[in-house]
């Protein structure tokens, strides 16, 4: 997010991802997660979990690697 600020910070996006406690980002209680929400606070963005068996990008993308 941060090196993509001045394209995402103005317009609502999606994030698509397998972990699912970032669904919670917004109601866990958490310090660290709390630190997290308030990095994340200037954008306007809604979280998707997709399972990892059905997002196939992200697997080829973390074997790059």
């Amino acid at each position: 997010l941060k090196q993509l600020r001045s394209i995402l910070r103005d317009r609502h996006f999606t994030i698509q991802c397998d972990n699912r406690w970032l669904t919670f980002l917004r109601t866990d209680s958490n310090s660290m997660v709390y630190h997290w929400l308030v990095d994340t606070q200037e954008y306007d963005y809604a979280i998707e979990d997709i399972l990892g068996v059905n997002n196939p990008v992200a697997d080829v993308f973390s074997r790059l690697v």
